[in-house]
């Protein structure tokens, strides 16, 4: 009597109804690759274009169709993260000095930039520091 385990049964059907074993699955994966790298460059791109305010939108579609060439357009021409808090429209029209010594009521809580938590004031180095970003501001 010949003894046959459920995986090897398994396989066995796999291959007799569509043609495929170990192998064909391992074709399959290298045929779908490509698109998964693809779809993982378009949403990198789209995040980092959405954190920089740019039409996040655009960037997909330009990281989807174009796949590495467009991320690497992408790196190349995004928005310095200096040039995207300058023009942030919390700060537009506001006249924002970072060295501007604070009421001393108000040593907490100025809204960071960046991540929109609150910055402590540092007497010593006459600046915010936010605790989030772990930067001066």
């Amino acid at each position: 009597m010949i003894h046959t385990s459920n995986l090897a049964i398994q396989v066995m059907v796999l291959q007799e109804l569509f043609g495929i074993g170990f192998c064909g699955g391992a074709i399959c994966f290298l045929i779908f690759l490509p698109f998964l790298i693809r779809f993982l460059v378009a949403y990198y791109i789209y995040e980092d274009a959405k954190k920089r305010g740019e039409e996040e939108m655009l960037w997909l579609i330009v990281g989807l169709v174009a796949g590495i060439i467009g991320l690497i357009i992408w790196l190349i021409v995004r928005p310095d993260r200096r040039e995207v808090r300058m023009n942030d429209q919390r700060w537009q029209g506001t006249q924002y000095d970072q060295r501007a010594i604070p009421p001393q009521d108000r040593q907490v809580g100025k809204p960071c930039p960046d991540c929109d938590s609150p910055m402590r004031w540092i007497t010593e180095h006459n600046r915010w520091f936010c605790d989030s970003c772990r930067e001066y501001k």
